[in-house]
């Protein structure tokens, strides 16, 4: 990945920010040696977006299918628990949900620069491939 200074994007502004329309990867901002933001080309910021999009949105349509599997099958369970102990334990969970989720993304993100990923036209075409 290509990185630059503050003071050089100060000095080549439209050059850079023309550099990124044909760039495969985005430009790291450095600030005193850290990197500080990122620049990426806005149709594939927005691609992107959609990308994910579609992917926490399918995730979420898998997770209400699991659910409902469950439910219907009779296997879903109630449960009477301390209220310090919900809170705990549903913490956990979003914690490891977040870190799941994170894990697909980087995965999803790798496929993509591998040039492995799929374009799909609409939401059902995604959903009748992640029903397979």
């Amino acid at each position: 990945m290509k990185s630059i200074g503050v003071t050089e994007l100060r000095q080549r502004t439209a050059e850079i920010l023309a550099s990124l329309r044909d760039a495969e990867e985005p430009v790291a901002i450095l600030q005193r040696s850290q990197t500080t933001a990122y620049l990426v080309d806005a149709g594939r910021y927005d691609a992107e977006r959609e990308e994910l999009r579609a992917a926490r949105r399918a995730l979420f349509l898998r997770e209400v299918r699991e659910a409902e599997a469950e439910y219907a099958a009779g296997d879903s369970t109630a449960y009477l628990v301390d209220a310090g102990r919900y809170d705990a334990e549903r913490e956990e969970l979003r914690a490891a949900r977040r870190a799941l989720f994170l894990r697909e993304v980087r995965e999803a993100e790798a496929e993509y620069a591998a040039g492995d990923s799929t374009a799909y036209e609409d939401i059902d075409a995604l959903l009748t491939d992640l029903r397979r």
